[in-house]
This record gives C-alpha cells, sequence and structure tokens, in this order.
C-alpha cells in the first residue's frame, strides 16, 4: 500500500507446495513463486528475469510519461501563436486596409506555431539525445518573445520596462523563445492588473552566469501553489485577472527545457492576499554565459 514500495517485485519463496497457496501467493500481488526445496540457479535465473521485467516496465511508464508531457506542450504552447493570429485577424475584420501593416506580425506567428510543433518533435529525443545547444543572444531571444506577445500588451493596456545586456547563453533559441520567455510573460499578463507594469532586465551574476529577470506586479501565487509550480502531476491553473483562462500545464514544461539546457529558474513570489501593496511574482532564469563564437 505504500507507493515507495508497491512496485518492487516479489517472489514467495516457500515450502508451502499447494496449489490454493501458490494461488493465494499470485493473487496478493507476488511476481512468482518459488517452492523448497529450490534450485539456487533457477531462483536466480528468475530474479534476474524479474528485475528485467521491472526495468522495462519503469521506461515504459517514463515514456508514457513523456508522451504527456509532449501533448500538454503543444496544447499550451501552440494556443500563443494562434490567439496572436486570431487577435490580429479580429482587428482586421473592423480595418482590413491594414493587412499590410500586420503582414509580417502574422507571419512570424504562423512560423512560430510550426517551429512549437518542431520542438514537439524535439522533445521525442530530448531523454534519449538531449537538445542540441547553441549560441543564443539572450537579448535578441528577449525581444523576439515580447513582440509575439505585442498584441497581448496592448489589450490589456500593459507597459514594458526591459533592460536588456548583449550576452550570449547556451540554449536552443527556438524552444527559449517560444516554449520559456513566451510562456512567463503570458503567464506575467494573465496575472497582472489593466495598465499594469511588466520589468525585465538581463544581468551578469557571475564570470560564468548570466540572469534573466522577468518581474510582474500581479496577483502573486500562495506558497501552495510555489511549492508545485513545476510538479506536473498537480495542475496548476487559476484564471487571471481578467478571467483569461490556461492549461496549467506551462511551468513543467519551461522546468523541463531549462534543465535541458543545463540552465536553472528560481522564483519568488508574493500573494495579493497576505501583501496587498506589493504582490507580485519574480522568475530568474539562470544561463550558463558563453562567446557568440563556438567554444574552444
Amino acid at each position: 500500500s505504500d507507493p515507495l514500495t508497491a512496485e518492487i517485485p516479489i517472489i514467495f519463496l516457500t515450502a508451502k507446495t499447494q496449489l490454493e497457496d501458490r494461488v493465494k501467493g499470485l493473487d496478493l500481488g507476488a511476481v512468482d513463486y518459488v517452492t523448497k526445496p529450490f534450485e539456487t540457479r533457477e531462483l536466480l535465473s528468475r530474479v534476474r528475469t524479474h528485475l528485467e521485467l521491472k526495468q522495462h516496465k519503469d521506461l515504459l511508464k517514463e515514456s508514457h510519461q513523456r508522451n504527456l508531457e509532449l501533448l500538454h506542450m503543444l496544447c499550451h504552447d501552440i494556443a500563443n501563436p494562434l490567439s496572436l493570429i486570431i487577435g490580429y485577424l479580429s482587428l482586421l475584420e473592423e480595418a482590413p486596409d491594414k493587412f499590410p501593416q500586420f503582414q509580417n506580425v502574422l507571419n512570424t506567428a504562423a512560423e512560430n506555431g510550426l517551429e512549437i510543433i518542431e520542438i514537439a518533435r524535439k522533445m521525442l529525443t530530448i531523454d534519449k539525445e538531449g537538445i542540441e545547444l547553441g549560441h543564443v543572444r539572450l537579448d535578441d531571444a528577449v525581444q523576439r518573445a515580447i513582440s509575439l506577445q505585442e498584441q497581448h500588451f496592448k489589450q490589456k493596456d500593459i507597459t514594458i520596462n526591459a533592460e536588456l545586456k548583449e550576452f550570449w547563453v547556451k540554449s536552443d533559441e527556438s524552444s527559449l523563445v517560444n516554449s520559456v520567455i513566451s510562456n512567463i510573460l503570458t503567464n506575467a499578463i494573465k496575472f497582472s492588473k489593466r495598465g499594469s507594469s511588466i520589468f525585465i532586465n538581463i544581468s551578469s551574476t557571475s564570470q560564468d552566469l548570466v540572469s534573466l529577470n522577468i518581474r510582474d506586479h500581479g496577483i502573486g501565487m500562495p506558497q501552495s501553489i510555489l511549492e508545485n509550480l513545476f510538479n506536473i502531476n498537480y495542475k496548476v491553473n487559476r484564471p487571471g485577472t481578467e478571467n483569461e483562462t490556461g492549461t496549467g500545464f506551462g511551468m513543467p514544461l519551461i522546468k523541463k527545457f531549462m534543465d535541458a539546457y543545463g540552465a536553472r529558474i528560481e522564483v519568488t513570489s508574493k500573494d495579493i492576499s497576505m501583501y496587498p501593496e506589493d504582490s507580485g511574482t519574480l522568475f530568474s532564469f539562470i544561463f550558463k554565459r558563453t562567446s557568440a563564437l563556438p567554444l574552444n
């Protein structure tokens, strides 16, 4: 009954040889039943077989979990460019003459949607081969993510205050823009009040590390959510300040990508119920600093 030990294979080794005893042992959950007297080589062979079966079972469970994460990522991340396209198409219904002005934004959003699908394909091989890391200019990645969310900022009258220094980090540009930074900005907008500001800055925390900090002054998170923020088995899904919805699976996916980059993420938050005058959330992404040119 203990989940920590429930999956350990149990082999009965006993002098009880009656059929009803063997059936009872197997019905209780044993994987095998060996009676005395026994042959040592046979017993060891059975143990090896059940260890191999357990390992294969664990691999199947891990594969199933990865596939679930992949499905959640597709559902969650592809919503960002699609909602952007829908927003601009809605504007074009009222002002069709602005299509040339919006064309580049629509093309970029569509391209980002295709990139997300490509990321999903990459996710299938992350655990086997990992992500192919490159040299990404962090400030450019942030600017791309901001441009993707531009319409959402305008819709909620939110101001971006960005202090971006030029730093290169080890990452994958496509997933960094679409699945990490864009998702954090989406959440910052979602949980911010209309007319508020979001602060972004990039700084060097040491000779080898760079930190991307995204701070909002929204409603924050209670401790119960903060503790389970990256747990994919704990669905964190709250309505935004204007009843915006989401899947609740964005944070575990962000953590997965950050782990693949060899980077880390830190979060501090003040819930509005406890800090009504100073609520909000700060996400800090700490990357390994690199250079524009391949390292020797």
